[in-house]
């Protein structure tokens, strides 16, 4: 399917939800560092966007650092559906459940983009589904209970009790026992299913909701309308690679070019044409998502060189260090040294996080076992041997 705007999440909700994966503050620090997100306390504006690929990357990673298969269930059950903005403010204010949620449905490309939401009926059961609908965000598991949990909080929020669910479904396998799901929802739970849903009577629809204003809701029907047209028809194939990549290597499978290509659905003569016709240098790409990803683990985290080197999916950690220092003109170690003063003036270099010793970093990347160098890659993709790093 080919992307007519970019995949991309409010970047508010985003930002606060990324905040609560971890109990301390250096969890979030090593979790961004790791990604290439830049640290800092700013708050995004209401129309700044995030990478849909970085942010399910995200759940996926802390779920994994901290060994928590239903880490996505925990945050979307605690999420303040107020951080969703004007939508969560539209939706609120809407009469009934229903109109509440079709409302909801018809704004979320604002919240979330290349998403399918939908509110349908049949019989006496009414499904709220959802799914990513890019084929190059691979990592989905944690966003899609995330998400689900969101939807089953907000129709408790909207109705004022606690509403239970008569049937949960989800795309993916479950990481965990089926019974830890039902002990959530409190009901059934099934896998494998075309999309993530959540049933309910469908009575509750025509339930009223408190605090409705109709009037605040059609002031913001008129501005959500004219931010979705804003964000119409808006992709750039760079920033779309740039965010596979950084999902990629958080997951610890392959860039190369083969690989993009199958993931954004396309065979790899078809993807190297479509380089060439946006006149994107792959590997100029992956230097600079290496390079970001780089920068923040060296002047954020205590993590060893050879590590940084082995996450970014370097076969010698020699090899990173003369990319590094070709792209920054400076060598990692001095890097480092360069943003140490920093980190210590905030009285936060002893106990700075590291990648050393993770699970999810060690395994299936050893440095011996990639060994085997590649040819290179040419301006367009096409192999060839030159002057191109990576």
């Amino acid at each position: 399917m080919a992307m007519q705007e970019q995949s991309v999440i409010c970047a508010a909700v985003a930002d606060a939800t990324l905040a609560a994966v971890g109990p301390k503050a250096d969890d979030v620090r090593l979790l961004k560092a790791k990604l290439g997100i830049e640290q800092g306390n700013r708050t995004p504006s209401k129309t700044a966007s995030f990478p849909l690929a970085t942010f399910t990357a995200a759940l996926e990673a802390a779920a994994s650092d901290r060994g928590d298969g239903l880490l996505g269930l925990k945050l979307g059950r605690s999420f303040h559906f107020e951080g969703f903005g004007e939508l969560a403010t539209l939706a609120l204010a809407a009469a009934t459940l229903g109109d509440a949620l079709e409302k909801f449905v018809r704004h979320s490309s604002v919240l979330q983009s290349n998403s399918s939401f939908d509110l349908s009926v049949s019989g006496d059961l009414a499904r709220l589904s959802y799914a990513i609908v890019d084929p190059s965000i691979k990592l989905r598991r944690q966003d899609a209970c995330f998400t689900v949990a969101v939807q089953h909080a907000f129709l408790s929020r909207k109705l004022g009790y606690e509403v239970r669910p008569s049937l949960v479904e989800f795309q993916n396998t479950p990481e965990l026992d089926a019974s830890d799901y039902r002990a959530h929802f409190g009901c059934t739970v099934q896998f494998g299913k075309p999309l993530n849903s959540i049933c309910f009577p469908a009575r509750l629809l025509e339930e009223p909701a408190a605090l409705a204003n109709p009037d605040l809701g059609s002031r913001l029907e008129a501005i959500l309308a004219d931010r979705m047209r804003a964000m119409a028809g808006s992709f750039d194939f760079s920033f779309a690679i740039d965010a596979w990549m950084v999902s990629a290597f958080s997951a610890g499978t392959s860039v190369e070019i083969e690989q993009a290509a199958s993931d954004f659905g396309m065979s790899l003569r078809s993807f190297q044409r479509k380089l060439m016709e946006c006149e994107i240098n792959y590997l100029e790409i992956r230097n600079r998502v290496r390079c970001r990803i780089a920068r923040q683990l060296l002047s954020e985290t205590s993590t060893a060189i050879t590590s940084i080197a082995l996450y970014l999916g370097y076969s010698e950690t020699s090899a990173f260090s003369r990319v590094f220092r070709h792209l920054t003109n400076i060598s990692p170690s001095r890097y480092r040294m360069q943003a140490r003063p920093a980190l210590e003036d905030r009285g936060s270099w002893r106990r700075s996080p590291t990648l050393d010793g993770n699970a999810w970093l060690i395994a299936g990347r050893e440095l011996a076992a990639s060994s085997r160098q590649q040819p290179a890659i040419g301006r367009w993709g096409a192999r060839a041997s030159g002057r191109y790093f990576g």
